[in-house]
């Protein structure tokens, strides 16, 4: 029996998805991040599928963080394949796939922006599939829950000393962190000794002083937004084949997605954005594994309604499996 795999691997966790080609679910899986590079990717997938199931698995697609580049593609293709020899191997950038959280049949462009621990977003139009790298300054940009972690405690530390102006955050920053003064705190981040979840956190805290009328907090949410909002319209115009500020010729639809829409201040700032170019909004729902899952689907079947139909008959087992789990706990 052949089989096919799903996999949405990004920094903070991988999931993945086994099925029939009649669409029944045989494991659905969840570990670590695979961030990392090719050979942490395989480490991982390694620890979830075993023997047997590796084995069997004729077709698998990939969605990944850290595939920014061609040659990317080409390396975690390669090592995938390694690990999955019987399989046509498939691999795009974990972003790219959310693109296919649902249909879009009036759409002239289709754009996604996340803004998570890092910013990205693509976009696909006539002119095919628009990316940018998103690796941080090397590429030109600077969005993300990480960033916003990082400009809140330079922040904190320059009210402290008075280079900066006076902000909440330079006591808050110490409560969330437990450092018990600034000099302190940057003795850890230097030593790589403050904890990746405390550091997440951070964001968060920005966000609620933000809210609480802090300016230096409202100013850097506003800086994170705005930068969403200018790689999204850098790629729509790309994927429309316009110039940024060009009108785009029929209809935007845009999803936004990552844990820095849960504050209200950054998702009504990115959104309101997005509505004064005339385009659409809508909230990415679903699993980021469902791009995936059409990505695997179309890869193996040539007939594009015959793929649809497949990953719809998997999804709709893991929402079954899903809701049944819920009902039980």
């Amino acid at each position: 029996m052949s089989l096919l795999l799903a996999v949405d691997g990004g920094n903070s966790k991988t999931e993945a998805v086994v099925f029939t080609e009649a669409g029944r679910v045989v494991a659905e899986l969840r570990g670590e991040g695979s961030g990392g590079g090719p050979e942490h990717v395989c480490s991982v997938l390694a620890s979830l599928l075993d023997e047997s199931l590796r084995s069997g698995i004729a077709g698998a697609a990939l969605a990944l963080a850290g595939v920014d580049f061609p040659d990317d593609e080409e390396a975690f293709t390669a090592a995938v394949s390694a690990l999955l020899p019987a399989a046509r191997v498939v691999v795009e950038n974990d972003a790219a796939a959310l693109l296919d959280l649902r249909e879009h049949p009036d759409a002239s462009v289709v754009a996604v922006v996340v803004s998570g621990a890092g910013l990205n977003a693509v976009a696909r139009g006539p002119m095919g599939l628009a990316t940018v790298p998103a690796i941080g300054w090397p590429s030109g940009d600077f969005g993300g829950g990480d960033e916003v972690a990082r400009r809140a405690i330079a922040a904190a530390y320059r009210s402290a000393d008075g280079r900066g102006p006076s902000t909440a955050l330079e006591r808050v920053v110490l409560d969330v962190t437990g450092a018990p003064d600034h000099r302190s705190l940057a003795r850890l981040i230097r030593r790589d000794l403050l904890p990746g979840e405390v550091f997440a956190s951070l964001s968060s805290v920005v966000a609620r002083c933000a809210e609480e009328g802090d300016p230096v907090a409202a100013q850097l949410i506003a800086e994170a937004a705005d930068e969403a909002v200018g790689l999204l319209c850098t790629v729509v115009a790309e994927a429309a084949g316009r110039r940024r500020g060009e009108v785009i010729d029929g209809r935007v639809e845009v999803e936004v997605a990552g844990g820095m829409f849960r504050d209200e201040g950054f998702r009504s700032r990115v959104e309101s954005a997005v509505v004064s170019q005339g385009w659409i909004v809508e909230h990415a729902h679903g699993r980021p594994v469902t791009g995936a899952v059409r990505l695997a689907c179309r890869e193996h079947l040539a007939d594009p309604r015959e793929a649809e139909e497949l990953a719809e008959r998997v999804l709709g087992a893991l929402d079954s499996a899903r809701t049944e789990r819920t009902a039980t706990e």
